[in-house]
C-alpha cells in the first residue's frame, strides 16, 4: 500500500518533459512527407527491392511512351552531333587506334552506353580482349551487379573486381547502382498512359460519325423493315453507328467535346517538361508555344552541355579501359613514356 502511494507521489511531483512539439513534427513527418503514397511503394520496389526488374520496366517505358522516347531520342542526338578525332604524336599509334575505333564502331558503342546511361543512371561494360586486341564490350547489368564504388565492381556471386577492369560510370555515389532519370515519372507515366487510354475511349464513343434516320411518316411495317436493312448495311461498311427515330415523338441531341485534343495537347506539354526536368534540364526548346527565343536557347545549351557531359564521360573511359591499355599491350615503351595520346573535340570549322 505504501509503496503504491509512493510511486503515485513520482508521478504527481516529476517534472514533465514537454515533448509535444517533437510529437507533433513526427506527426506531421509521418503523415505527409514519410506517408506511403501508392506511387511512393511503388517507387521504392524499383529502386531497392530488384533493381533487375527495375530495369526492365525503364525499357518498356521507353518502348511505350512515345514522349519519354522523343525526350531521350534528342538527347541521344545531341550527344552524337558531337565531332571528336583521336590524336597521337606518334603516326603509327594513332593509325592503328583509328583503325580499332572504326573495327569496334565507336560511334555505335557510344550510342548504346548513352541509351543505356540515360535509362539507368549507369552503364558498365567488360572490354574483352584476345591476342592483345579488343573483340568485343559486354553489357553488364542489375542481374549481374549488385554495386559499384570509386573502386570496384561487386558482383552478385559475391565476386569482386577492380573498375579499372571495366567502362563504368554511375550518376549518383550515394546509391549502389546510381538512379534511373525515368524513376521519379513512374507516376506521371502511369497517367498518360491512363489519360490516352480515356482520350481513345472517348474520342471513339462521341467523335465518330453516326447515322441518324430521323421520320415523321408512319411508315408500314414492310416499309420500315426494308430501309433499316438497307442504312444497316451501309452503317456496317465502316461500323457506324445507326439511329432510327420518329421526330414527332423523340428530339435527340448529341454532345461532341470540341476541345478534347486541345486540352490533351496542354496536358502533354506539362508532361514533356516534367520529362526534361527528371534529367535536370529546363523545358522550353520542346514545348514553348509562347516562341521565345530565349526560353528555346536556353534549354538547347542546357542539352548540349548535357549531352558534351555524357560524351566526356564516355570518351574517358574509353581512353582510360580501351586505348590505354591496347597501347600497353602492344607499344610498351609508348605507353611507359606517356605517349597515349588524346579525344579532341572538332569546331564547326575544322569540319
Amino acid at each position: 500500500m505504501i509503496s503504491k502511494i509512493v510511486n503515485l507521489l513520482k508521478k504527481v511531483f516529476r517534472p514533465k518533459v514537454d515533448t509535444s512539439v517533437n510529437t507533433r513534427k513526427q506527426f506531421f513527418y509521418n503523415e505527409n512527407i514519410l506517408y506511403d503514397t501508392e506511387y511512393k511503394k511503388l517507387m521504392y520496389d524499383f529502386f531497392k527491392t530488384n533493381p533487375a526488374m527495375a530495369e526492365e520496366n525503364y525499357i518498356m517505358f521507353y518502348v511505350y511512351d512515345v514522349f519519354i522516347k522523343a525526350a531521350i531520342n534528342i538527347i541521344l542526338g545531341y550527344v552524337l552531333s558531337n565531332k571528336f578525332v583521336y590524336v597521337n604524336s606518334n603516326e603509327e599509334i594513332q593509325k592503328e587506334i583509328n583503325e580499332l575505333l572504326k573495327e569496334i564502331k565507336i560511334i555505335s558503342l557510344i550510342e548504346e552506353i548513352t541509351l543505356v546511361l540515360l535509362l539507368f543512371g549507369y552503364f558498365c561494360y567488360y572490354p574483352e580482349f584476345i591476342n592483345k586486341r579488343v573483340i568485343k564490350f559486354r553489357r553488364l547489368t542489375a542481374k549481374n551487379i549488385s554495386k559499384i564504388d570509386e573502386d570496384y565492381v561487386y558482383f552478385r556471386d559475391n565476386k569482386i573486381y577492380r573498375v579499372d577492369n571495366f567502362l563504368v560510370y554511375k550518376n549518383n555515389n550515394l546509391t549502389p547502382l546510381g538512379v534511373s532519370p525515368l524513376l521519379g515519372l513512374i507516376p506521371y507515366i502511369n497517367n498518360n498512359l491512363i489519360l490516352l487510354d480515356a482520350l481513345r475511349f472517348t474520342t471513339g464513343r462521341f467523335l465518330n460519325p453516326a447515322i441518324l434516320v430521323g421520320h415523321t411518316k408512319n411508315w408500314s411495317k414492310n416499309i420500315r423493315d426494308d430501309w433499316v436493312e438497307q442504312f444497316r448495311n451501309l452503317s456496317a461498311i465502316g461500323k457506324i453507328p445507326l439511329f432510327f427515330y420518329n421526330k414527332e415523338e423523340i428530339e435527340l441531341d448529341f454532345y461532341k467535346p470540341e476541345n478534347i485534343y486541345k486540352d490533351y495537347i496542354e496536358l502533354i506539354q506539362n508532361y514533356i517538361e516534367i520529362i526534361y526536368l527528371a534529367f535536370g534540364i529546363q523545358a522550353g526548346l520542346t514545348t514553348s508555344t509562347s516562341g521565345s527565343y530565349a526560353k528555346a536557347k536556353i534549354q538547347e545549351n542546357m542539352i548540349e552541355n548535357f549531352s558534351l557531359k555524357i560524351l566526356k564521360i564516355i570518351l574517358e573511359e574509353f581512353k582510360n579501359k580501351v586505348i590505354d591499355v591496347y597501347i600497353a599491350m602492344n607499344f610498351e615503351d609508348s605507353f611507359l613514356n606517356n605517349e597515349t595520346g588524346e579525344f579532341r573535340f572538332k569546331t564547326l570549322e575544322e569540319d
